[in-house]
């Protein structure tokens, strides 16, 4: 994952260079790193991840920090921990705060995967169950609404996260080989 993380981080760097000359507007972001799992298996690199493509987003991209939003593990502030409320809360706020001239970015690193019995694609959030993805976990068609929604000039979304299948609580394959 931490591979393709770099790769997705450099291609977007490039994107965000290529936007310096849309004039007006502000850019904002989303940046969401999951790691510390409570019931399925925890993963690394996410929330630096996370953190490189903030600082990136700041130093060379144009974004001002203060609408830059990073929820990740280790968030000092509870409110910004990956947790689905927090999640829901925070897209819904940032996704209506934006101007028609601005662009808006979502990027989520850590697990994803797709229910079997609905065909639905859903983002983990910290404390997603597997045997309750619907009741557990964020719709990647709820964010790609969402950002639809916003009055938005410009949306971007990029997820890192394989896209298992899952069947009754259990993974029972994957799009990209393995269990």
């Amino acid at each position: 994952m931490r591979r393709i993380s770099l790769f997705v981080l450099l291609l977007w760097a490039a994107h965000a260079h290529a936007q310096r000359g849309i004039e007006g507007g502000k850019k904002w972001a989303i940046l969401i790193g999951v790691e510390q799992y409570w019931y399925v298996n925890e993963l690394q690199y996410c929330v630096d991840d996370v953190q490189l493509l903030r600082d990136t987003l700041v130093r060379t991209s144009g974004y001002d920090s203060d609408n830059v939003l990073l929820l990740c593990d280790d968030a000092p502030d509870k409110r910004h921990t990956p947790l689905k409320a927090n999640i829901v809360h925070q897209v819904d706020l940032w996704a209506n705060a934006v101007g028609p001239d601005d662009t808006l970015l979502f990027y989520f690193s850590g697990h994803g995967f797709r229910a079997k019995d609905d065909n639905v694609d859903y983002l983990l959030p910290q404390e997603a169950t597997l045997a309750d993805l619907k009741g557990t976990a964020v719709a990647l068609s709820w964010v790609v609404g969402k950002l639809e929604a916003s009055k938005a000039k410009r949306t971007v979304l990029v997820t890192d996260a394989c896209r298992n299948v899952v069947a009754k609580g259990v993974a029972v394959e994957s799009k990209f080989g393995g269990g």
